[in-house]
């Protein structure tokens, strides 16, 4: 496999997941080193157990979910890219490898030198970032023979599940029941909560509150609205009950919480 034209780094972050479950779906090709920390990830129909030095490879809008293994955060590292060329091979790698020490350690230096090139966002930053990454996937693919053995296999319900989060991501600006996202899943709305809570570890009603105040912060950062806009944009019935949930997601009140993003 070679690469006509470098990969389009888009963000690079370190990623610190406390002990919840969460599921994630993106735009972007996401590439993800796991420094610290035991998770499991659900990836189609199959659960893998990932370990520090493990590394996972998503194309774009690939739902994964992912539980805790125990207690304590997760640290990650993750880089979000785009490819010109070299969807379908890209596509075809496995979605976990587990590669040699010596090479897990070189994927961690070259994510290192990333993020500061990524931070210091000086002249030419794209190509070098770019190169970098291309880098970082060579080793991947070198190593693709080494995918880790599945554990198990996820809920044979999993699809449905996955069509439920689908749904949810694209109306959680609509005043959403829970019988509707259960319809969406084509299953009963009590065999649906239960098999959805078994899989993410909180309620589908939790999980709705949860991606919704993810949608929030994005718009908070970008500044356009204000608080009212960005509770009717993002479903919630009104500003109290978007600030309230916020707060007990997040920790903090979205005005405090975009004080503390803008300082970092």
């Amino acid at each position: 496999m070679s690469f006509k034209e470098l990969p389009a780094v888009k963000y690079v972050r370190v990623n610190a997941m406390q002990d919840r479950a969460r599921s994630f779906i993106d735009r972007e090709y996401v590439f993800t080193y796991i420094k610290r920390g035991r998770w499991e990830f659900g990836l189609h129909d199959r659960v893998y157990p990932v370990r520090p030095g493990n590394v996972l490879l998503f194309p774009p809008y690939l739902v994964h979910g992912v539980a805790p293994v125990g207690r304590g955060a997760a640290v990650q590292y993750v880089v979000h890219f785009t490819m010109v060329d070299q969807d379908e091979s890209v596509r075809k790698l496995p979605l976990v490898l587990a590669p040699p020490r010596e090479d897990a350690t070189r994927i961690e230096r070259l994510f290192a030198t990333l993020r500061a090139e990524w931070q210091a966002a000086r002249k030419g930053v794209e190509p070098i970032a770019g190169g970098i990454m291309a880098e970082m996937l060579g080793l991947y693919i070198r190593h693709a023979e080494t995918e880790p053995v599945f554990q198990r296999r996820r809920l044979k319900c999993w699809q449905n599940l996955e069509r439920s989060i689908q749904f949810i991501r694209r109306h959680y600006g609509q005043a959403l029941t829970m019988e509707q996202i259960a319809q969406s899943a084509g299953l009963s709305l009590s065999h649906f909560s239960h098999v959805f809570k078994q899989s993410f570890g909180m309620s589908p009603h939790a999980y709705l509150n949860v991606h919704r105040v993810e949608a929030a912060q994005k718009l908070l950062f970008e500044g356009v609205y204000n608080c009212s806009q960005i509770a009717e944009l993002t479903g919630f019935s009104g500003v109290h009950a978007f600030s309230r949930i916020f707060r007990r997601i997040v920790g903090a009140s979205p005005t405090q919480w975009m004080k503390d993003a803008r300082i970092r």
